[in-house]
């Protein structure tokens, strides 16, 4: 197993969050929020997206760890979950400036964004299943909790338009990002919750990542609702730090897991 430095990686990333941050900055003085710039966003910060997953699964193969393994099955299908996102980001990007659609929704860019949640859930399945002798009835009757809670909180918010004249997709979309959300919020709670000391300091950084990711939907979706939403604006910024946390999560969890 060769010797990861993950120092390497903090350093990358949040020198591309600070670029991130500085152009995101820029777009906050343009009076109009279309241009150009705008839709460059998308490029620049789901790029961060697709680098974070491939950084991912090339320090997994680099520890050792392989497909067969459980490290393995966590990190690449949530690493896939990132370069979906950032997949469908350029997608967006695309339908921005070479197809003038301000916002492409529904779109290709929607058959790539839900693998996100696919993915991830995919990816903490196997965590879960790692630490099935702490899960309790207790802990059960928690998680049940958690999981209307946040759903109930999420759709309270978003309120997702799934009124009957609306095409089917747009009516699975629009109940499917929120919702999507509210459950990987919950799964990251509730790995927390029985996970033990092994790589619950790693943890933190991944579930910030989700939960920001979250909150960014929550955001789009409000917006969207309102016809206010732009691009660089408050959902792209929330987005950019939940991409560096869910990147810097992964890196700590591979760094970590050679502990337990």
């Amino acid at each position: 197993m060769q010797k990861i430095d993950k120092n390497a990686s903090f350093i990358f990333f949040s020198a591309l969050l600070f670029v991130n941050l500085v152009f995101d900055a820029y777009l906050y003085t343009l009076p109009n929020h279309t241009t150009i710039w705008n839709y460059l966003v998308n490029f620049t910060y789901g790029i961060i997206f697709i680098l974070g997953g491939l950084n991912a699964i090339r320090l997994c193969f680099k520890a050792g760890f392989t497909l067969s393994s459980l490290l393995g099955k966590t990190v690449i299908s949530i690493s896939l979950g990132l370069i979906s996102w950032g997949v469908g980001l350029q997608i967006w990007m695309y339908y921005n400036i070479f197809l003038h659609v301000a916002v492409p929704y529904p779109s290709v860019a929607d058959f790539f964004l839900p693998l996100f949640y696919f993915f991830v859930a995919l990816g903490t399945i196997p965590l879960i299943k790692l630490y099935a002798k702490a899960i309790t009835p207790r802990i059960i009757a928690e998680s049940i909790v958690i999981i209307i809670f946040f759903a109930s909180i999420v759709f309270y918010v978003t309120r997702p338009d799934i009124s009957t004249q609306l095409p089917f997709i747009i009516k699975f979309l629009n109940a499917f990002y929120p919702l999507g959300s509210a459950f990987l919020i919950s799964f990251a709670v509730i790995i927390l919750r029985i996970s033990g000391i092994g790589i619950r300091k790693s943890l933190p950084f991944f579930i910030v990542g989700l939960a920001l990711h979250a909150i960014a939907s929550l955001i789009y979706g409000y917006q969207a609702g309102n016809n206010t939403y732009w691009n660089g604006g408050p959902v792209d910024l929330t987005m950019m730090f939940a991409v560096f946390f869910l990147s810097i999560g992964l890196v700590k969890i591979i760094w970590e897991f050679k502990s337990i």
